[in-house]
């Protein structure tokens, strides 16, 4: 009887020990795959994080990509430091998760560049939230190294498509092609594009 209960015993614990051999394996899978989708700088997602989840970001009708890029970035860095150009992409990105609006997903793109997709009803409630992003990244207060950083902007390529057919980076292409022309129009401005 004393030598079954052992059995029972023993089999209870090694039952124990492996189920929460498990759970830790578990949470050290998500948390390597979380680190693994996110910027360390920004803790934003960032574009492996976009890629491997491209089915689900473009499975909205009515879909909206934005790159934005911020301004002057290089003089930034080479005004201020790249301790300041640091800050800056953390206050950019702090601005960006401020815009809430339902299913948004942002990422840092790469580099100074960001990337924002949603889903909106109407043509015009994207352009909505494209004035609002400018204008508040304009008003946000970036703090440098010692010192106030003053006038960051950003530009954007935008593409708003309501009849999307998941042709993710055609979209994304498109969305590059505006960047590239809303520098050109001056900065801190957006191209939009319908496809």
């Amino acid at each position: 009887v004393f030598s079954h209960r052992l059995e029972d015993i023993s089999l209870a614990i090694i039952s124990v020990f492996l189920c929460e051999l498990m759970h830790w394996k578990r949470r050290a899978v998500n948390k390597m795959t979380r680190q693994s989708d996110t910027d360390f700088l920004t803790r934003l997602y960032n574009r492996r994080y976009v890629f491997t989840n491209k089915k689900i970001i473009t499975l909205g009708q009515r879909q909206g990509f934005i790159l934005l890029d911020i301004d002057n970035f290089k003089i930034i860095n080479d005004k201020y430091g790249h301790d300041s150009g640091d800050e800056v992409l953390k206050a950019i990105s702090s601005t960006l998760k401020e815009l809430s609006y339902p299913g948004i997903i942002i990422s840092r793109w790469g580099g100074e560049e960001f990337f924002v997709a949603l889903s909106c009803h109407h043509r015009y409630e994207f352009i909505d939230f494209c004035n609002q992003l400018l204008e508040r990244v304009r008003t946000t207060r970036v703090i440098g190294y010692q010192q106030e950083i003053p006038g960051v902007t950003v530009s954007c390529g935008v593409v708003f498509n309501s009849d999307y057919q998941g042709d993710f980076e055609c979209m994304i292409s498109v969305a590059d092609k505006m960047l590239y022309q809303a520098k050109a129009r001056g900065k801190d401005c957006y191209v939009i594009y319908d496809i």
